[in-house]
């Protein structure tokens, strides 16, 4: 999908809320995803994606991400709220000018946001600017 939309939608009891692949400038907003485990949000090989105002809640205490970006540039998540259970509640691997600003976090059992290469080297992510989250009862780490 190109130049698209994917708005209010409602996604229960699934392992993955939305799984968004090969996408570029997609606005992506006001979901609720209550899922019991898993990823509320993956985007792979995305670019220019925005994601914001969305609703993300687990219901069983897993490794779970709340939203995942992998390989994905110029993308931006932006006042979401992740809510329970989550291992991490924003990760990103291997993307490039990510802005990660205005979300708020609770109940993250390791960190509210984190930035990684799966283990390659931490200038893989490149431009990341993470601005004016809010994380509430992080277990290991906070931001």
């Amino acid at each position: 999908m190109t130049d698209g939309q994917v708005l209010n939608n409602t996604v229960r009891d699934s392992w993955t809320g939305l799984y968004i692949q090969d996408c570029s400038n997609v606005f992506v907003s006001r979901n609720q995803l209550e899922l019991m485990q898993g990823e509320g949000f993956n985007l792979y090989q995305c670019q220019g994606m925005v994601v914001e105002d969305n609703y993300i809640t687990f219901l069983l205490d897993s490794f779970n991400k709340h939203v995942l970006l992998s390989f994905s540039s110029n993308c931006q998540v932006r006042n979401n709220t992740a809510l329970g259970y989550g291992n991490v509640a924003i990760s990103a691997y291997s993307g490039n000018n990510l802005l990660i600003a205005g979300n708020y976090m609770a109940n993250i059992r390791v960190s509210g946001v984190n930035l990684e290469t799966a283990g390659i080297s931490l200038d893989v992510i490149g431009g990341a600017e993470v601005l004016n989250n809010t994380a509430g009862v992080v277990m290991d780490y906070g931001l």
